[in-house]
C-alpha cells in the first residue's frame, strides 16, 4: 500500500473513530433527557413529547414543503399535532378530533385551490398534512395511557434494536439488505438488533411480568421481542425510504451523529402500536 493509501486509510479511521464518540455521547445525553422525562411523568414528560412532535413535524413537513412553502398547512399540523398530545390529558377523544381536523383543512386547502381554477390542483399534494398528524403525534399519544414501565420497555426495545443493529452491522455487516433505500444496513446488523431486543425483552418479562407488564410467559416475551424488534427495523427502512424519496440524507442536523428529530424516532414510530397491539392480543389470550 502507498503512503497515501495509509495515510487515507488513517484518517478514514480517525473520522470513523470520531463519529462513533459523537454518537455515543449524544445517545447518552438523549437517554438521559427521556428517562428524566419518563421518572417524572406527569406534565413534564407530557411537554417533553410535545417538544418532540413538534420538532418531528417540522422536519416532517420540510421534506415534503421545503422552505416557507405551505406555511398555513405547516402550522395547522403543528396545532392538530399539539392538540393530541395535550388534548389526551383531558379526554382520549381529543387526538381523533384534531385528526380529523387535520383532514378537514387539507381538504379545504385542495378545494380553495382548485376553485381559484388551478386544474394543476391534486389532493395528494395536501396529503403530508395529514400523514404528518397519523404518523408521529397519533402513534405517540398511543402510547400516553400505557404505564411507564411499559413506556419504558417501548424505549428500550426500540433503542436496543437500534444500537444492535448499528454496533453489529459496523462490526460484521457484509450482506447489504435493500441497498437502493439503506446502502450501510445488513443482515448481519439485523440480526444484532434482532438479539439485543429480544434480550430486553426477556429481562423485561422474567422480571416485571404480571407485575408492571402483561402477564406473558417467556415464550410470549420472546415473540414479544421478535415483532417489537422487527416493528423498529421497519419503522427505520421506512424513514430511509422517505428520504431517499426526496433525495434527503437526514432529516435535520438537529443531534450530531444523529441527524434530526425523525431519525431518532422513525423506531418508535412502528414500535409504539406494535405494542399496543401485543397488549391487546395479552388482554385477550391472557385475561
Amino acid at each position: 500500500m502507498s503512503l497515501g493509501a495509509r495515510i487515507l486509510a488513517f484518517a478514514g479511521r480517525r473520522g470513523a473513530l470520531a463519529g462513533w464518540k459523537q454518537r455515543l455521547i449524544t445517545g447518552i445525553l438523549l437517554l438521559a433527557v427521556l428517562a428524566s422525562g419518563l421518572a417524572l411523568g406527569g406534565w413534564v414528560f407530557r411537554l417533553l413529547l410535545l417538544g418532540v412532535v413538534l420538532a418531528g413535524l417540522l422536519e416532517l413537513y420540510g421534506l415534503f414543503w421545503p422552505g416557507r412553502r405551505r406555511l398555513p398547512l405547516k402550522a395547522c399540523g403543528l396545532l392538530c399535532g399539539g392538540g393530541m398530545i395535550l388534548g389526551q390529558a383531558f379526554s382520549p377523544f381529543y387526538p381523533s378530533l384534531f385528526l380529523v381536523l387535520g383532514c378537514a383543512a387539507a381538504a379545504l386547502a385542495f378545494l380553495f385551490e382548485y376553485g381559484r381554477g388551478r386544474a394543476g390542483a391534486r389532493l395528494q399534494d395536501y396529503a403530508p398534512l395529514v400523514f404528518g398528524l397519523v404518523y408521529i403525534p397519533f402513534a405517540i399519544q398511543l402510547g400516553l395511557p400505557l404505564s411507564t414501565a411499559e413506556q419504558a420497555l417501548i424505549i428500550a426495545a426500540a433503542v436496543a434494536t437500534d444500537t444492535g443493529a448499528y454496533y453489529a452491522g459496523v462490526r460484521f455487516g457484509r450482506h447489504k439488505i435493500r441497498p437502493a433505500v439503506s446502502p450501510k444496513k445488513s443482515w448481519e446488523g439485523a440480526a444484532g438488533g434482532l438479539a439485543a431486543c429480544l434480550a430486553v425483552c426477556l429481562l423485561a418479562g422474567a422480571f416485571a411480568s404480571g407485575r408492571h407488564l402483561p402477564p406473558l410467559p417467556l415464550w410470549g416475551w420472546a415473540c414479544a421481542g421478535l415483532g417489537l424488534s422487527l416493528a423498529a427495523q421497519c419503522g427505520d427502512f421506512f424513514e430511509s425510504a422517505l428520504k431517499r424519496s426526496v433525495d434527503v440524507k437526514d432529516s435535520s442536523a438537529l443531534f450530531p451523529g444523529h441527524g434530526g428529530m425523525l431519525d431518532r424516532l422513525d423506531s418508535i414510530l412502528f414500535v409504539i402500536p406494535a405494542y399496543s397491539l401485543l397488549r391487546l392480543t395479552a388482554d385477550l389470550l391472557f385475561p
